[in-house]
């Protein structure tokens, strides 16, 4: 067995100073709104992957409990498309990719059986859906 220790430098906190927030973007309701992940896209934007208990501010569709909240921003950070995935009980994301300039790829968990959701088989289901652009 052959064990590699790597050594990195400390930083003093005082570095970090240095370091100054270049842009900023706060989205989402007035009830819980958390981001999982945040990927660049083709053509210069963000894609989004959150998920939301909201029913205001940026969240125009709410189908009950929580929400899986897909959101593509332009290259400026403002919304440019999003859509909501969900039924009435929990439907949690995990993760998004795109995978055309049209379409992207959510995995995730949903416990629900209408809205959006079709098939559950009982409890909590893996859930996997493709979003298109349109």
């Amino acid at each position: 067995l052959h064990k590699t220790v790597h050594s990195f430098p400390t930083r003093r906190s005082s570095d970090l100073s240095t370091m100054n927030i270049i842009w900023q973007e706060c989205i989402g309701g007035s009830s819980e709104d958390w981001g999982l992940q945040i990927s660049s896209v083709a053509d210069g934007g963000l894609l989004l992957l959150a998920g939301t208990r909201s029913i205001d501010g940026d969240i125009l569709v709410h189908h009950g409990n929580e929400d899986i909240w897909l959101l593509k921003l332009d290259s400026f950070g403002s919304i440019e498309l999003q859509t909501w995935v969900g039924g009435s009980s929990e439907d949690v994301a995990q993760q998004t990719m795109q995978i055309t300039d049209e379409s992207f790829l959510i995995i995730g968990e949903t416990c629900s059986n209408d809205g959006d959701i079709s098939g559950n088989h009982g409890q909590s289901d893996i859930l996997i859906a493709e979003i298109q652009k349109y």
